[in-house]
């Protein structure tokens, strides 16, 4: 599943960290004198089973012959009668051969010969049948015990990879002796060295993200995202954004008919029904879901897991949870919109049975993300998710540095999210991160201008009636001392009467620091007071 390309040769490749033992106990199933074994290399998702199986072969001089499959390739199991037929097809294709009855008869002489000879002193041919877990559907025990004993005879060896719960299922049924090689994900220690290798500080990623990356397929997709330009800086991971990415890499794989929409689209699917449960205080079983055909092989991957003791069922795994809720939000806010609503309005009724799961944060965040990860979202959408984000309580810092690369990759967003957030009524706790992104962005020459011409804009508000919240607000404001009064001088302390006693005069031109002055004043504070004191007309001069 989401597989990437096996190239352990290649010396531009991701950094492998040497894993001798390992390697050598590929090696030494494949050398030697044939048997009946099975070697069975099992592992999480992503563990570098098939990597690992590649560079053990490539290491052995001389290596024996290598038939690979993928485990979508094998055929019913009534082909099972003729495998030596499957693997000339097989050895014919690697070896770059179109198939004609001459090349057929020339591989049949070969393994008449092998037969003729079944106890060489080194293994002859290894067939290797990846990603078991992928075609959970067949019916494996009888296909390794039917190659196992045709490959004795010709001198030759099985090797099958494949995830520890699918393992689980099949191996009382295998009766062919097993030889299992089981491959865990980097060590802190290994994927630090990896990274050093890089030149990657690995202590200014959050520890989440850290621990995420020890497993080599997740990764790879993280240096690709680096190389191909799509983050300035590691810190700018989070562990939704590499599953988003790990789901957008699925189409690599051919061994599922599910495309990478499709299986976003099921994910969202079922967040939407633990959504439900969690609006009907349907709280047992909140994850658990009957296993369903079209997610049969991807039931025990990077998003989902078999639940103890029932075949039957499946559940969400915590660390895609966020990810599947933050897709299923993203879609109620895309139809909010559609239907001409507010989806600030909606986002708060959407997350409030999410607060009872305490990952408001994480969800909204990862909504954030996929909103500017997926095509064609709109923009209201984008900057509702950044105000209700920093509107929220107790925001890990962690995740600002994800929060400014997007600020710089799509400023209108925030620009769009920084003005609502200005006139909102209610305090937002984190609304300094969206100054704090803006000014950032505002570096990069590419968005000068859009900033610039937004700035531009603010500093003409002013409010030309003042009402009695106003008077009662800047009254509180001044009780409490607040630095923003600093920001304006002495003069804006004056200003406060004034600006109750005449409706008339502009609130901006009372203060005889100038418009623009008051006018920025507003633009950098978070405080509640300023909505009612400007409104949403130009400064007059």
């Amino acid at each position: 599943m989401f597989g990437q390309p096996l190239a352990p040769l290649d010396p531009s490749g991701l950094p492998w960290a040497e894993r001798s033992a390992l390697v050598q106990k590929i090696r030494a199933v494949i050398s030697g004198k044939a048997d009946d074994r099975v070697v069975a290399v099992l592992g999480g998702e992503g563990a570098g089973k098939s990597w690992l199986v590649a560079k053990g072969w490539s290491e052995e001089q001389p290596a024996p012959l290598l038939a690979v499959f993928m485990a979508s390739e094998m055929p019913t199991v009534g082909a099972i009668d003729d495998i030596e037929a499957l693997l000339i097809s097989k050895l014919s294709s690697h070896a770059g051969e179109t198939l004609t009855d001459n090349i057929r008869k020339r591989w049949a002489r070969r393994f008449k010969n092998w037969r003729a000879n079944p106890e060489p002193d080194n293994v002859r041919i290894v067939v290797w049948v990846d990603g078991l877990n992928q075609a959970a559907g067949l019916p494996w025990h009888r296909w390794i015990d039917g190659i196992a004993r045709f490959l004795r005879r010709v001198g030759g060896r099985l090797i099958v990879t494949t995830n520890n719960w699918h393992h689980a299922d099949i191996r009382f049924a295998v009766t062919s002796a097993t030889e299992r090689v089981v491959v865990e994900e980097w060590s802190a220690s290994e994927l630090k060295d990896i990274l050093d290798a890089r030149g990657i500080k690995s202590d200014v990623l959050a520890p989440e993200v850290f621990d995420f990356l020890r497993n080599p397929r997740i990764l790879g997709i993280a240096v690709e995202l680096l190389d191909a330009k799509e983050i300035e800086l590691i810190d700018e991971l989070t562990v939704e954004r590499l599953l988003f990415e790990h789901i957008r890499r699925h189409d690599r794989d051919a061994m599922n008919d599910l495309s990478a929409r499709e299986f976003a689209k099921e994910l969202r699917t079922h967040a939407e029904q633990m959504l439900e449960r969690l609006t009907k205080q349907e709280r047992d079983d909140l994850t658990i879901f009957d296993l369903d055909k079209n997610l049969g092989a991807v039931s025990k991957g990077r998003f989902f897991e078999p639940v103890a003791g029932d075949g039957d069922l499946y559940a969400i795994r915590k660390e895609g949870l966020p990810l599947a809720l933050g897709l299923a939000l993203t879609g109620i806010l895309r139809k909010e919109i559609r239907a001409d609503r507010d989806p600030i309005a909606r986002l708060a009724e959407v997350t409030e049975p999410v607060n009872a799961l305490s990952e408001t944060s994480d969800v909204v965040f990862s909504a954030l993300q996929i909103s500017f990860l997926q095509e064609d979202c709109p923009l209201e959408v984008q900057a509702a998710l950044a105000r209700f984000f920093v509107g929220l309580q107790n925001v890990p810092d962690d995740l600002y540095p994800a929060f400014k690369a997007f600020a710089k990759r799509a400023p209108a967003a925030f620009l769009k999210a920084t003005y609502d957030a200005a006139f909102s009524r209610v305090k937002l706790p984190n609304a300094r991160w969206l100054i704090a992104a803006l000014s950032e962005a505002s570096s990069d020459p590419t968005n000068t201008t859009e900033i610039s011409k937004e700035a531009g804009r603010w500093l003409r508000l002013h409010s030309l009636a003042p009402g009695p919240e106003c008077s009662a607000t800047w009254g509180a404001v001044r009780r409490r001392k607040r630095s923003n009064w600093r920001d304006c001088g002495r003069n804006s302390r004056r200003a406060a009467p004034r600006c109750r006693r005449s409706s008339r005069n502009s609130c901006a031109t009372i203060y005889k620091n100038g418009p623009e002055k008051v006018c920025r004043s507003f633009i950098s504070s978070r405080s509640s007071f300023w909505p009612e004191c400007h409104s949403r007309r130009p400064c007059q001069r």
